[in-house]
């Protein structure tokens, strides 16, 4: 099973709606599919109208028992499953702190989708903290939608100073640019800027569209219900380099 994180963090970047999308495009391909709100705003599970059952608390994700399990409920689209947030999950790092492991227990509640999917979706909460590092030591790939301005630039900055000091493995951050507007000459010159000093940056990049913010509020991901708009050929780009990237670490 193959794990990838949306994460970032600040809020408003993009990340569920990328996250909600990807786990779309990714099922569509007949691949097995969870996609894991860890947000307590619940906002990838509003996209697919799910709601969290009331056994399933913040606890339940750090026991990683049979709780969870029948927790996850399936989505309006073939091959794609979702385990709904609990707004306990703000309580999350709290219980982390009481493990005897605090550093590595998301990598075993992972474990417990092994052999059901193929591919596990985390839609994070912002933040950085102890729950962050969990998520960063159990993936394979942690994809970070950054919009091209200053404060977001920073953010960046933080996430990789985080990484150096954790030693974490940085080589599965992948940084990808988000909300971009091409009309602005400020985030055209940001991106251009950023991507020679940054290898690491994915070259598709999510446009600012209304469109993308229609179907949200539709509550279906953009790339099922308008596959031909800008929007959702960005985000099928964007999934064409992630799996070159994944496919290519495992041939390594």
């Amino acid at each position: 099973m193959h794990t990838i994180a949306l994460y970032n963090l600040k809020g408003g970047v993009g990340k569920t709606t990328a996250a909600v999308n990807l786990a779309y495009l990714c099922a569509s391909e007949v691949r097995p599919t969870l996609l894991f709100d860890m947000d307590p705003q619940g906002s990838a599970s509003y996209c697919f109208r799910v709601r969290p059952p009331r056994k399933l608390k913040a606890r339940a994700v750090i026991q990683g028992g049979n709780a969870l399990e029948e927790s996850i409920r399936e989505s309006d689209f073939p091959y794609l499953d979702i385990l709904p947030a609990h707004i306990s999950f703000r309580n999350l790092n709290k219980f982390l702190r009481r493990q005897k492991h605090p550093k590595r227990r998301y990598g075993k509640v992972f474990d417990k989708f092994v052999g059901d999917y193929d591919f596990l979706f985390i839609d994070c909460p912002p933040g950085i903290a102890l729950e962050a590092e969990n998520i960063f030591r159990a993936c394979d790939i942690v994809l970070m939608p950054i919009i091209p301005t200053v404060l977001s630039i920073e953010t960046k900055k933080v996430v990789y100073s985080f990484f150096k000091d954790k030693g974490l493995d940085s080589s599965i951050l992948l940084p990808f640019f988000s909300m971009v507007d091409g009309r602005k000459k400020l985030h055209l010159s940001t991106i251009e800027t950023l991507r020679q000093e940054d290898p690491r940056i994915l070259e598709a990049s999510i446009p600012f569209s209304s469109e993308i913010e229609k179907s949200s509020l539709a509550r279906k991901p953009l790339c099922a219900v308008s596959r031909r708009s800008k929007g959702a050929r960005a985000y099928a780009e964007l999934w064409e380099q992630i799996k070159d990237r994944l496919w290519g670490a495992v041939a390594s």
